[in-house]
């Protein structure tokens, strides 16, 4: 084997492992995912448990009241519900407080972004703590019973708890973004529920997340992040409180409508992501295996795997280099190990779509994703070449 040779087979075999843990999650959780269809809820005792939900909203004016909506009927006497209004320049705080939210608002343009605002959130919370802090997005809505299930989990557990985070298309395009939504149920539900079956953690999807106080107090909340949220998660399992997750409720949150603003989304989710495996998989799945911790080495092989469209670019960019190196002799195990990761994720996907993804995406959308991947180079090009640096919020609104 030629030294050519040699390195692509070590390549193939570094991304065969997010293949891998792929597929294990994915089988996993689409049989768990047919088992669990229907939501298991479960109650409080008001006298023992208080719960604030925390809400930071930017410029959310047209859809906070109805965030707030889904979450009030959900709260007890002694429960609260805080937005933070971050560096609003519209009636966002004010349609909160109708709405019958307490409202606190920030202004600090030096600092922007939803962490500085749960940051600023969680000291304000800090005159009268409660039992546990439930995070959510002003623009997602509560599933029935959300607060009092992951209130009760997150006692019980004393960790943080993630609901299955749901993408649903705008009421007036059902139809809307099919991909989009089935990318994100295989994400942030079929992943996390496959490796919640084997007793191991997930990480935190942002919103509908409950943190015992004693460990919202003391996080690292503040920054700005273009994935807070993921970073939260790692953080907090580096503490010893990995997150668990809890599918028995939801929240939802709408695709933006605008196209430029799904991409926008994307490219910040990706470079964010890429980021943070580059600077966190390595060193956390290395405290693991010193420690001897499966729940960590779970979250680092989680971490690990790399966005579905620009894992099947690499390897099947892989699969063609290696294709080309064999035909000048330097053997054919790296081939092998390409193909046998493209295989797997293949697989996975097509695992997730029978048992889990059928009432989203047809037979003939699913066949053309090969030609969806063509579209996202310019998207892949943006992450490379154009880097965020900062927070960005999501517009939703499809005539701007």
């Amino acid at each position: 084997m030629g030294i050519l040779g040699f390195l692509l087979l070590i390549a193939a075999l570094i991304l065969l492992v997010p293949c891998v843990v792929l597929f294990i999650q994915c089988v996993l959780g689409s049989l768990a995912f047919v088992r669990t269809s229907v939501a298991a809820q479960s109650s409080r005792d008001a006298s023992a448990l208080s719960v604030a939900v925390l809400m930071p909203a930017h410029n959310e004016k047209d859809i906070v009241a109805q965030s707030i909506a889904s979450v009030m009927p959900q709260l007890q006497d002694e429960d609260r519900l805080l937005v933070v209004a971050d560096n609003c320049t519209d009636e966002t705080a004010a349609r909160a407080s109708g709405a019958g939210a307490e409202v606190t608002e920030r202004e600090d343009a030096a600092n922007r972004g939803k962490g500085w605002a749960l940051d600023h959130g969680i000291r304000q919370l800090a005159d009268s703590p409660p039992d546990i802090v439930i995070f959510m997005d002003s623009d997602c809505f509560a599933g029935p019973s959300m607060v009092d299930t992951l209130a009760q989990r997150a006692s019980v557990a004393g960790r943080p708890v993630q609901a299955d985070y749901r993408l649903v298309a705008p009421p007036s395009d059902p139809g809307a973004g099919a991909m989009t939504r089935f990318a994100w149920r295989l994400k942030d539900t079929i992943r996390p529920l496959g490796f919640s079956v084997l007793g191991l953690p997930c990480q935190l999807g942002g919103s509908g997340m409950a943190i015992p106080w004693s460990i919202a107090s003391t996080a690292p909340l503040a920054g700005s992040d273009l994935v807070e949220d993921l970073k939260l998660g790692l953080d907090l399992a580096d503490a010893g409180f990995a997150p668990v997750f809890e599918p028995g409720v939801f929240v939802e949150s709408e695709l933006p409508p605008a196209e430029a603003a799904q991409n926008s989304q994307k490219e910040r989710w990706v470079q964010g992501h890429l980021m943070t495996i580059g600077s966190r998989a390595l060193p956390m799945l290395g405290r693991a295996i010193k420690k001897r911790d499966a729940g960590i080495a779970a979250m680092a092989l989680d971490l690990s795997v790399l966005p579905l469209g620009l894992l099947v670019m690499l390897l099947a960019a892989g699969i063609v280099l290696s294709a080309l190196v064999a035909l000048i002799g330097s053997g054919t195990a790296a081939l092998s190990v390409f193909v046998l990761g493209l295989c797997l994720v293949v697989g996975a996907v097509l695992i997730t779509w029978v048992l889990a993804g059928r009432d989203l995406v047809s037979a003939s959308e699913l066949v053309g994703f090969g030609l969806r991947l063509l579209k996202k180079i310019p998207l892949y090009a943006g992450v490379v070449f154009n880097r965020q640096k900062n927070w960005i919020r999501t517009d939703r609104n499809a005539d701007d």
